[in-house]
C-alpha cells in the first residue's frame, strides 16, 4: 500500500513537511558566482559597471543566508498554493 500525504496524493511527502537544500549549497553557489564572474566579463559594456556590483552584492548575500526551509510544490504555482 502506498502511503498517503496530508495532501491526499499517493507517494508525495506531507504538505508541512519542510525540504533543505543537500549540504553542499555554498559550493554550488560559488559555482554559479564564478560562472556569472565568467559572463560578466563577457559583458563589454553591454551592463553597467554598477549593476553587476549590484548583481554581486545580492548573489553575496544570498549565499550567507545558508541552507533554506522550502515547501514542496511539486511544481504546482496556482494560486490555491
Amino acid at each position: 500500500m502506498i502511503p498517503r500525504s496530508t495532501s491526499g496524493r499517493a507517494g508525495s511527502p506531507p504538505a508541512c513537511t519542510p525540504a533543505r537544500h543537500p549540504p553542499d549549497t555554498r559550493a554550488t553557489a560559488e559555482r554559479l558566482v564564478s560562472s556569472f564572474d565568467k559572463w560578466a566579463a563577457r559583458t563589454d559594456g553591454l551592463v553597467s559597471a554598477a549593476s553587476l556590483r549590484e548583481a554581486r552584492t545580492v548573489a553575496a548575500t544570498a549565499i550567507e543566508l545558508g541552507a533554506i526551509e522550502l515547501a514542496p510544490s511539486h511544481r504546482d504555482n496556482s494560486p490555491r498554493n
